[in-house]
C-alpha cells in the first residue's frame, strides 16, 4: 500500500488519532506537566473523566504528520511492553497502582482521618476553649459558692485655716470647704466618727427562700495619710509644702463589700418586709 493510501486513511481517523496520540505522551511523560496530571488523577479522577473527552477533543492538535510518528512510535512502545520491566520501573508502578487503591477504596477512610486531625486541632485552640467554658457556664453552680465581693477606698478631707493669734483650727468662711468631707467637697464625718453602713437586705428571697445580705468590712486597720498636709492659697488651690493661709490633709481607708445569703426559716411575703433596714449613703456613691 502506498504511503498517499495510508495517509488518506489516517485522515478520515484524525479525530481520534489526536487524543490518543496526547494520551500516550502523557502515559510516556512526554509532556512536561505529567506528574502534575498523576497527581490530580489520584484525588480528582472523578471529575476528570468528565471533562477529559472535552479536554481532549478542544486541544490544540499538532501537525497531522507528527501524530502519525506518535502512533508508529507507540507501536514500537508496545512491543516493547511484553519484555521484561526493570526494577525501577516495577516499583514506580506498584507504588502508582497503591496510591490510586488507597485513594478510591479507602477515600472514606482517609477523609475521617484528616478530618479528625482538623477537629483536635479546632477543640485544642485557646479560642475553642473559651468558647467551651462559656457555653458550659451555669451561673446557678457557682451562685452558693462563689462570694461576691467588691473593694472600696474611703477618703476624707481634713481642712483647715490659719487665723492671727489663734493659728490652725477649723473656724472656717462660709466659702470654704467643710471641716471634714469627701474627695467632691461633701460634707461628712470626722474619722473617730466615720462608720461603715450596717448589714442591709438586697433584694426579696428567691426562689430558694434564701435572703441576700450587704456587709461591710473595714480592710485596713487604720486610717492612713500619705501625704501630709499641703498648703495652698486663699482660694484653696495652689497646694504645695510651703505654709500659707490654708492647708489640708488627705486620709484613705480600704473596706470590703460582702454579699452572703442566708437561709431563711420561713417565707416572707413582700408586704412584711421591714424597709427600715435599707440604708442610703449616697455619699459614699461619690466618695468610691
Amino acid at each position: 500500500m502506498s504511503d498517499c493510501a495510508c495517509l488518506r486513511r489516517l485522515e478520515s481517523v484524525q479525530g481520534m488519532i489526536h487524543p490518543v496520540a496526547f494520551i500516550l505522551r502523557l502515559v510516556r511523560w512526554k509532556q512536561s506537566w505529567s506528574f502534575l496530571f498523576f497527581m490530580t488523577w489520584l484525588f480528582y479522577y472523578k471529575y476528570i473523566l468528565c471533562l477529559l473527552p472535552v479536554l481532549l477533543f478542544l486541544h490544540s492538535p499538532p501537525p497531522l504528520r507528527e501524530s502519525v510518528d506518535e502512533i508508529n512510535q507507540a507501536i514500537h512502545f508496545l512491543q516493547q511492553a511484553i519484555q521484561p520491566i526493570s526494577s525501577k520501573q516495577r516499583v514506580f508502578l506498584s507504588l502508582l497502582f497503591s496510591l490510586a487503591w488507597i485513594n478510591s477504596v479507602m477515600r472514606s477512610t482517609l477523609t475521617l482521618v484528616w478530618c479528625s486531625i482538623w477537629v483536635i486541632m479546632c477543640l485544642t485552640s485557646q479560642c475553642s476553649i473559651a468558647l467551651q467554658a462559656a457555653l458550659w457556664f451555669r451561673p446557678e453552680r457557682i451562685e452558693t459558692e462563689q462570694a461576691t465581693e467588691r473593694y472600696y477606698c474611703f477618703e476624707l478631707h481634713h481642712h483647715q485655716r490659719w487665723w492671727f493669734g489663734t493659728g490652725w483650727g477649723h473656724f472656717l468662711l462660709p466659702q470654704d470647704p467643710p471641716a471634714w468631707s469627701d474627695r467632691h467637697l461633701e460634707p461628712t464625718w470626722s474619722l473617730d466618727q466615720f462608720r461603715l453602713p450596717p448589714p442591709t437586705r438586697s433584694g426579696p428571697p428567691d426562689q430558694e427562700n434564701r435572703q441576700c445580705y450587704v456587709i461591710w468590712v473595714w480592710v485596713d486597720p487604720e486610717w492612713q495619710r500619705k501625704e501630709g498636709w499641703q498648703y495652698g492659697d486663699g482660694e484653696w488651690k495652689g497646694w504645695s509644702d510651703r505654709e500659707t493661709s490654708t492647708r489640708r490633709e488627705r486620709w484613705y481607708r480600704f473596706a470590703k463589700r460582702k454579699e452572703c445569703w442566708v437561709q431563711l426559716e420561713k417565707e416572707k411575703s413582700e408586704d412584711e418586709w421591714d424597709q427600715s433596714t435599707f440604708v442610703e449613703w449616697n455619699y459614699f456613691k461619690d466618695s468610691v
